[in-house]
């Protein structure tokens, strides 16, 4: 265990969890690592939910299968970061920065992508059930496979981005 500022660093099973003692979101755990500088490390299969990550440099940050349940995001640079089969569930990713970032078979339900820059990146088979994706960019990112249903792709730029078997059932699309 190590205690950073005022949270506790653990490793429990291999995995990396970053709590504080004060209660969050739903009544969970919470932390605020704003501004703190994570680049290099190796957060694969971390658990970093509940966690407020706003101006966090991840820059060349491992973040596959990492659990950022509930986490917010807002604006954070998270370019060409390998974050294969992670939880960003009920994340919120408004403004943030995705380009080129690998989120294959990640977990995007209910996420707030709202303004997010997800060009070029690797999105296939992923889970964007009921996400809102409201003026995101897509241009040229990779879905093929993706569950979209129930998502709110308001105003979204679509172009050259690869849709093949993409479930876009009761998915809003309005581009006024």
């Amino acid at each position: 265990m190590v205690k950073y500022q005022n949270y506790i660093i653990t490793e429990e099973n291999g995995k990396i969890r970053i709590r504080n003692a004060r209660k969050g979101i739903n009544g969970g755990m919470c932390a605020n690592l704003g501004r703190t500088s994570m680049i290099g490390f190796n957060l694969e299969s971390a658990d970093l939910s509940y966690t407020d990550l706003t101006g966090v440099d991840f820059g060349s940050t491992n973040l596959m299968r990492a659990s950022l349940f509930k986490a917010i995001l807002s604006g954070v640079d998270l370019r060409d970061l390998f974050m294969i089969e992670a939880d960003l569930g009920y994340s919120d990713l408004s403004n943030a920065n995705m380009s080129g970032a690998r989120l294959n078979r990640a977990s995007l339900i209910r996420a707030k992508l709202c303004n997010a820059d997800l060009s070029c990146a690797d999105l296939s088979f992923s889970n964007l059930r009921n996400a809102d994706l409201t003026g995101a960019n897509l241009r040229n990112a990779d879905l093929t496979g993706a569950d979209l249903k129930y998502a709110d792709l308001s105003c979204v730029d679509l172009s050259y981005t690869n849709l093949t078997g993409v479930d876009l059932s009761n998915t809003k699309l309005d581009w006024r």
